[in-house]
């Protein structure tokens, strides 16, 4: 799928066919939140600490930073910022991190 707009609700269900009829599943909704951060860099810092930086999105009143060592693990919340910048001071912790940053605006 391309060009989902931002704050827009949408529904979708899957539909079996076969030789042998019909299923209809559920009715599904999504909705693409916000403007999802972009730009995003990292720098190491004195101390194995981990700096995150992405360009401001307007209108942010904070940023979730989430974080996994295993993707097929999901991702749990790690801190909320109310800047474009977040230091991880225990990344020494692991070799491999994964982050995703998530932005609130106005509430949403």
């Amino acid at each position: 799928m391309r060009n989902l707009g931002y704050e827009t609700l949408y529904y979708w269900r899957v539909v079996c066919k076969n030789a042998g009829g019909e299923t209809v599943g559920a009715v599904w909704n999504f909705t693409i939140e916000t403007l999802p951060p972009v730009n995003i860099n990292t720098l190491y810092q004195r101390g194995a600490k981990l700096e995150l930086i992405w360009d401001p999105i307007s209108g942010a009143t904070n940023y979730q930073v989430f974080i996994t060592t295993n993707l097929m693990n999901g991702f749990h919340e790690l801190d909320t910022c109310v800047t474009n910048r977040f230091i991880d001071s225990n990344s020494a912790d692991s070799p491999c991190r994964f982050y995703r940053v998530k932005t609130t605006v106005n509430g949403l």
